[in-house]
């Protein structure tokens, strides 16, 4: 759910919809085991997990989307929110470094 290149010698590390069944495969894997496993305590779903499903359902429905317009592969990195949290360090560094002059 990280990727950042287009092909790799792992094939889960390559853009997702390079090796589709093999990735949605581990996708899969993923969801199983997140909707099998309880933790003590808990009668629902933690959000990290609510997460997990939300991702892996979104990251399938979108390929599918951008398949059928074409598209071959998702760098999932691209999805991410680490972007956006970059450029909001940045401002925050401006501002306070603004606060020090």
């Amino acid at each position: 759910m990280n990727v950042r290149c287009v092909t790799d010698t792992v094939k889960l590390k390559s853009g997702f919809g390079i090796h589709l069944e093999e990735q949605k495969n581990a996708l899969m894997k993923m969801d199983m085991l997140v909707k099998n496993t309880y933790w003590k305590g808990k009668k629902g779903r933690l959000p990290f997990e609510k997460g997990i499903l939300c991702g892996i359902k979104a990251i399938i429905e979108l390929q599918q989307d951008l398949q059928d317009a074409g598209y071959k592969y998702i760098l999932t990195s691209r999805a991410n929110s680490d972007c956006v949290e970059n450029i909001f360090s940045c401002i925050r560094y401006l501002r306070h470094a603004k606060k020090d002059i």
